[in-house]
């Protein structure tokens, strides 16, 4: 087989109406032709690998021949939109002994025009046969032919769009119920209000009950927000150009949620504004998260201010251009003796290229970093010092200094060896999750169960970290599941093949080929063709790999640091206007016990 008809077969099979159902429309055009060559048969027939199937016939019974026997598969090598006529096919050499000739149905007179897509595939041809000979029609009965020919691919194309369009939609809405984000439309012509249906999951409503173009919908937000959202909408069509807000929404529960709603405003061809169209994304457990980094920031805030942390201020080759005195209870040089040091001055030399080298990174624009190095005493023995260093910017955004914080952690090396590591993962973490719940991060695919083809978005090869390829086929996929999931989740994907049920944001892993293991959060579901059989399968993969981590490392920063307070030599408390004690953190009692003593 050619390349070149290995392209026309896989155009023929885009179109996905092999063995599909009968058309009326298409079955109206082969009563056309028939009628109007006055010919006992005509055929809509497609020219498969090895058959000709009839799409439609007329005074045919059956569904399909051998293509050997095809007089079509002759017509389709004429090039594009070509008619083929034999005038008496029992004196013809190329059809002289075929058996449709020599045996029923007696073939003689053959008229056909070839199914031209708009890319130059021949798929089949429309074509009116005899049992008698005939003449060859004149040129204007066959350029009617090719007419309905035409005719007959435009409505392959157009189902082969709604197909499309359907399909696109079902994955917009996967998209949406993964993602939380749902779509709305404003028509400013009619004043018609157009929602997804994540829009009303997000508003705890149903279309049953709730239409957006009767009810207040404004009414759902905070009384405090209110004016901002119609400001917004009403700036953008004025101004013509977008919004991107985020409010606090009531439900129809009362639940307080967090929103975020971005939209932009459609013109016609003259720039008139025509629409508003707006994306709507339930934000309220980014938001949680966000707040508990943030009170858990503040905690180890208080607790780094009363240890005593020692505040200094480089430039980038490590000499100090500022230092607090807490430097002598962490090193034992007061202020005055540390203006001929440097930071590799002090540090210990197997920390000293390390250290440096985040400096460097500091220089060219890194923001923040952690580090545990350790610091030689005045006394000279070295201390475990961890620093937290920020990187300052002048006026014009060039990288200027680096101001550090740092502690002696010498006596809770043990425990806190990974805290700040620990901390700077959990927020970037939950930055990266952040990103992906904004952007949705879904890689989709489509695999067709009958002839084996499967599409897949750029975003499935990020996801699985590999090189985009065209046509890739499925074990490309397969082989990256790990060794301890592959089982279960092929035999899941048999499963629901055979029962037809969806699935819905179900865990696995993956192993990418540097190696790496990622976790990714699938959703499927199982389209039957007419004949009631599965014809393809289509669905959404998301990365959750960052989520899980945010997530451990968020509850294993907050167990660590409730374990430092806990064993903390220092009294931490906190007391009401009044005097009286809130709380406070160990040890306590000998505290309480000093003051009632005195």
């Amino acid at each position: 087989m050619g390349d070149r008809e290995t392209l026309r077969l896989n155009a023929l099979r885009s179109f996905g109406v092999l063995d599909t159902q009968a058309d009326p429309a298409i079955d109206r055009l082969a009563g056309l032709a028939a009628n109007l060559f006055d010919t006992p048969i005509a055929v809509v027939s497609l020219v498969d690998e090895q058959r000709l199937w009839f799409k439609a016939r007329v005074g045919v019974d059956a569904t399909e021949t051998p293509r050997d026997n095809a007089f079509c598969g002759y017509a389709i090598e004429l090039g594009p939109e070509a008619v083929m006529v034999v005038e008496d096919a029992s004196t013809d050499p190329r059809f002289i002994n075929n058996p449709l000739v020599t045996g029923p149905p007696d073939l003689r007179f053959y008229a056909g025009a070839a199914l031209t897509t708009k890319d130059g595939h021949n798929l089949g041809t429309l074509c009116v046969l005899d049992h008698r000979p005939r003449s060859r029609p004149d040129d204007a009965a066959l350029e009617r032919l090719r007419l309905l020919a035409r005719i007959v691919v435009d409505e392959f194309e157009l189902a082969k769009a709604h197909r499309e369009t359907r399909e696109k939609q079902r994955l917009l809405e996967m998209a949406e119920t993964m993602a939380g984000v749902g779509h709305w439309r404003l028509d400013l012509s009619t004043g018609a209000v157009a929602w997804s249906d994540a829009v009303y999951a997000i508003y705890g409503v149903d279309r049953e009950t709730f239409d957006p173009n009767i009810d207040d919908t404004v009414a759902f937000y905070h009384p405090e927000d209110r004016e901002l959202v119609r400001r917004h909408v009403l700036s953008t069509i004025e101004t013509r150009t977008g919004f991107d807000f985020q409010v606090r929404l009531i439900r129809a529960d009362g639940a307080l949620r967090h929103v975020v709603s971005r939209g932009v405003c459609e013109q016609d061809d003259q720039g008139r504004p025509t629409a508003v169209f707006g994306l709507f994304q339930d934000v309220t457990d980014a938001v949680g998260t966000i707040d508990t980094l943030r009170r858990s920031e503040q905690r180890y805030r208080l607790v780094t201010e009363r240890a005593g942390d020692v505040i200094t201020c480089y430039d980038f080759s490590g000499r100090g251009k500022f230092i607090s005195p807490a430097i002598q209870r962490l090193l034992g040089y007061t202020v005055a003796e540390t203006a001929g040091l440097t930071v590799p001055s002090v540090l210990h030399p197997d920390d000293r290229d390390a250290v440096m080298t985040v400096f460097g990174e500091m220089s060219r624009g890194l923001d923040h970093k952690t580090i545990q190095h350790r610091s030689r005493h005045r006394l000279g023995h070295y201390v475990w010092v961890e620093s937290n260093l920020q990187l300052v910017r002048d006026g014009t955004g060039a990288p200027e200094e680096i101001v550090s914080v740092s502690r002696d952690i010498s006596d809770r090396k043990a425990l806190e060896l990974d805290l700040i590591a620990a901390r700077d993962d959990a927020r970037e973490q939950a930055q990266r999750a952040l990103l992906a719940e904004d952007i949705g991060g879904l890689g989709y695919w489509r695999y067709d169960l009958r002839t084996r083809h499967l599409d897949v978005s750029r975003k499935m090869f990020e996801i699985y970290g590999l090189d985009y390829v065209e046509q890739p086929e499925i074990d490309l996929f397969n082989d990256r599941l790990h060794p301890g999931d592959r089982a279960w989740t092929l035999a899941r994907i048999a499963e629901r093949l055979r029962t037809g049920e969806d699935d819905h944001n179900v865990p696995t892993r993956i192993i990418r080929p540097d190696g790496e293991e990622r976790c990714v959060s699938g959703s499927s579901i199982t389209v039957k063709a007419a004949d009631g059989l599965p014809a393809f399968m289509m669905g959404t993969v998301r990365d959750i790999t960052e989520d899980r981590k945010a997530q451990a490392a968020l509850a294993e920063n907050e167990a660590r640091y409730r374990l430092l307070a806990d064993n903390a030599s220092d009294m931490i408390a906190t007391f009401n206007p009044d005097g009286r004690s809130a709380s406070s953190r160990r040890p306590v009692a000998p505290c309480w016990a000093a003051s009632r003593r005195s």
